[in-house]
């Protein structure tokens, strides 16, 4: 869909988990990267290559440690690139 309010946008998200070891790891960042790409086409704007997406995903995550529930919480860092 596209949706007007100053420019175009895109409405995808994942989740970040902190696991029993206290790391955390992005659920699928590729997968979430191909169906950003693929909505970002079909309304013609550009889009990163992949390499690029998931390492300032990751970058971000890791920044923002502090915000991601802990391990057993059932709780998840919600992402929306």
């Amino acid at each position: 869909n596209t949706a007007l309010h100053y420019g175009q946008s895109v409405f995808e998200g994942m989740k970040a988990f902190a696991w029993e070891d206290e790391s955390v790891h992005i659920f699928r960042p590729d997968e979430n990267c191909a169906r950003m790409t693929n909505s970002a086409n079909r309304i013609m704007m550009p889009m990163l290559e992949e390499a690029t997406f998931v390492e300032g995903v990751s970058k971000v995550v890791a920044d923002n440690r502090d915000y991601v529930p802990a391990y057993g919480s059932g709780g998840a860092l919600y992402i929306r690139p």
